[in-house]
């Protein structure tokens, strides 16, 4: 009898745990997972919980790293996928070439939309930094230089981080700060209908996230980066204006493609442009003598 009863509790709590476990139907729309060697002293550890107790399960980074350096800069990297779509393989390459550059680099997913909405994204965001912070020096690296790159969604996310919105899962008084940041066709304004249908967010609690609408006093030295055809060029344009107190550096590409910045093997090799500039960025600010 006993031995039915620890059987119907256990398939009990089985079910109440796939309740409260939501992940995302969509996150693997799109996605062109590449097999590739990994770079000569390159290594790398995947599927990490940088936030154990998220309802959703795939919310894991993986970090890629160097055996050859110690004191390493790091850089922490958030895929794109229009808020609903993707995961942190989606930037393995990138996190690899960094790796190999002599950065301990993190590629880390976030929760999505519809199943979540963009205030969840940012507290992923900031809990995958506050991770990176923690655990950087066991993979050779320097928590106190971190640059932070993202493209689409991811470089909005990645934005947040460098304006320091909001604390999130960092206490007062914890640093939340990035020393460099790469956007890559970020959005820095929207309106009330991307609000509600992409963001998952009424419009006035989703402002709290609008770059355009926070203050850049203080904010990390960016890099935004635009293709020609990019509709939301002109209010980069604008938001640079916005920044003059800070280094603020606007660089466009004359492509139409939407993922110029990452690699796709039908796409050409666009992104190797995009990747050493955002090198060269992170090379002049985090190993800077």
């Amino acid at each position: 009898m006993l031995k039915i009863l620890l059987m119907a509790l256990s398939s009990a709590l089985i079910f109440v745990s796939n309740l409260s476990a939501q992940s995302s139907p969509k996150r693997a729309s799109g996605l062109q997972y590449q097999t590739f060697p990994l770079p000569k002293n390159v290594v790398s550890s995947q599927g990490i919980r940088y936030e154990p107790e998220c309802p959703d399960p795939d919310i894991v980074l993986d970090i890629y790293y160097s055996k050859k350096f110690s004191g390493s800069p790091c850089i922490l990297i958030f895929h794109g996928g229009d808020w609903n779509s993707r995961d942190e393989k989606d930037c393995s390459l990138m996190a690899a070439y960094f790796a190999s550059k002599g950065y301990v680099c993190a590629s880390a997913a976030y929760r999505l939309c519809p199943e979540y909405n963009a205030k969840d994204a940012v507290f992923d965001a900031k809990a995958a930094l506050a991770w990176l912070k923690k655990n950087a020096a066991r993979y050779g690296g320097d928590p106190n230089k971190i640059g932070v790159i993202g493209g689409g969604a991811g470089a909005n996310l990645a934005a947040i981080l460098a304006l320091r919105t909001e604390q999130g899962i960092f206490k007062s008084g914890e640093d939340d700060n990035v020393q460099a940041c790469v956007l890559i066709g970020a959005r820095f304004s929207w309106d009330e209908k991307f609000s509600k249908k992409t963001l998952g967010m009424p419009f006035e609690e989703s402002k709290k996230y609008m770059p355009s609408l926070l203050s850049p006093k203080g904010c990390a030295p960016i890099l935004a980066m635009y293709s020609s055809g990019d509709k939301a060029l002109k209010c980069a344009s604008e938001m640079q204006k916005k920044c003059s107190e800070n280094p603020f550096s606007l660089k466009v590409y004359k492509t139409n493609k939407r993922y110029f910045w990452n690699f796709n093997p039908f796409m050409g090799d666009s992104h190797a442009e995009v990747w050493s500039d955002a090198l060269q960025f992170f090379d002049g600010i985090l190993k800077k003598k």
